[in-house]
């Protein structure tokens, strides 16, 4: 009986290490290690390890359907508690809870960022999170302020940039006119300068002609000079000649007070004013004779006397009177 009893714990014994190798194998993560089917009510140990194996792949098939959603971006999917029970379903609840404590923040912030790209930057994240993910919280919020901030000071010099931009406008309107103005301004002076070069140009034109009309004007007044000249002395000479003839008319004058005879000679004629110095008489061609008062008495005549010669017409010698006059 005793080796009995033996057998029969030794059997027990070993059916609990084979057991315990199992979940020795599941503790490793091996959750393919198997047991041999025990017979009669040792069953139960078979059905315990396939319960366990059964949960044991449950949970790593929903733990690797969250992971590859959460690779795949699907944040919304979740494994299903229901299926579990005790601790394992408290377990799958967990990771669904991890889940969304993470999603919640970031689905707020996708929500924020939505409406940031319709151009409101007044939502915020409202949720209560701890951490890290407050730490994100504060983030996205400290974000949208300064963005918030930021588009406002684009805003106002937006608004300055037009203004400069208008005035930029107007001023490069008011430079172009001006431009304009000046182009006319320097076409009309283009225009004044060729005048007034044709004008230096017809001036010099006639400064030339004034130069030679100058020349011309010297030579004539050279010319006119040595006329002048020429004239002067001949009006000298005149004047000297005039002189002289005054002398002459004054003897003649002087001579022709004086008694004399005449021989049928007509009276003496003076022709022209007194001073001219020209003295004419008329007699016949012929046997004309006059005689000084004391050299020729009448019926005394003596033909070849110097004082009774007679003075016929002709020149006087030198004496510069007409035809007809006397000079002694």
């Amino acid at each position: 009986m005793a080796a009995g009893v033996n057998k029969m714990v030794d059997g027990h014994i070993q059916v609990k290490k084979k057991a315990m190798a199992v979940f020795e194998s599941f503790g490793k993560g091996d959750f393919g290690a198997d047991i041999e089917k025990l017979p009669g009510k040792k069953a139960f140990i078979n059905n315990a390890i396939e319960a366990v194996r059964h949960n044991l792949k449950a949970i790593t098939a929903d733990t690797d359907m969250l992971i590859q959603a959460v690779a795949d971006g699907a944040l919304d999917k979740r494994a299903n508690a229901n299926q579990f029970q005790g601790d394992w379903k408290q377990m799958i609840e967990g990771i669904n809870r991890i889940l969304d404590g993470i999603v919640q923040p970031v689905n707020e912030a996708i929500q924020v960022l939505k409406e940031i790209e319709q151009g409101n930057l007044t939502q915020t994240i409202n949720g209560d999170y701890k951490g890290h993910l407050d730490d994100f919280k504060q983030t996205v919020n400290n974000t949208v302020t300064k963005l918030s901030d930021v588009i406002n000071q684009t805003a106002q010099a937006s608004q300055v940039v037009s203004q400069g931009s208008q005035e930029v406008a107007q001023g490069a309107m008011d430079l172009s006119q001006r431009v304009q103005e000046q182009a006319a301004a320097i076409e009309e002076t283009s225009s004044t300068m060729e005048e007034m070069t044709s004008s230096v140009k017809n001036n010099a034109q006639h400064a030339k002609k004034a130069s030679e009309v100058a020349h011309t004007v010297q030579g004539q007044s050279n010319s006119g000079s040595t006329v002048m000249k020429q004239t002067i002395e001949a009006m000298n000479a005149i004047q000297e000649s005039s002189h002289k003839i005054s002398d002459i008319v004054t003897l003649i004058d002087g001579i022709a007070s004086k008694p004399t005879c005449w021989h049928s000679t007509p009276p003496l004629k003076r022709h022209g004013p007194v001073n001219t110095g020209v003295v004419s008489r008329s007699w016949p061609a012929k046997s004309v004779h006059w005689h000084k008062i004391g050299r020729c008495r009448q019926g005394n005549h003596q033909p070849n006397h110097r004082e009774c010669l007679p003075h016929r017409s002709g020149y006087a010698t030198g004496l510069g009177v007409g035809r007809g006059s006397v000079g002694h």
